[in-house]
């Protein structure tokens, strides 16, 4: 399973949440659940980061820039706005 894999299964792992008030758990079930859904998914989370953590911010590292946001192209030195 590659790194989206287990970006998508964190997703998937913490929607059981939506699930466990309509278990037949005691109190200290549900807690003892809610702890292993949030260390599971945290951990499917990140190791799904870091997988595709280096390929993602090569890709997506154009987005990142601020100046570049509102711009459609690359910004260089001679795209000053026109007076006038």
């Amino acid at each position: 399973m590659g790194g989206g894999g287990f970006l998508i299964l964190s997703c998937l792992i913490y929607a059981t949440f939506f699930v466990m008030p309509f278990l037949p758990l005691s109190t200290e079930g549900r807690v003892v659940m809610g702890t292993v859904i949030i260390l599971v998914g945290e951990g499917a989370a990140w190791l799904g980061t870091v997988l595709v953590g280096a390929s993602v911010v090569a890709r997506y590292k154009r987005f990142l820039i601020p100046k570049r946001w509102f711009h459609h192209g690359e910004i260089t030195p001679t795209d000053k706005p026109q007076e006038g």
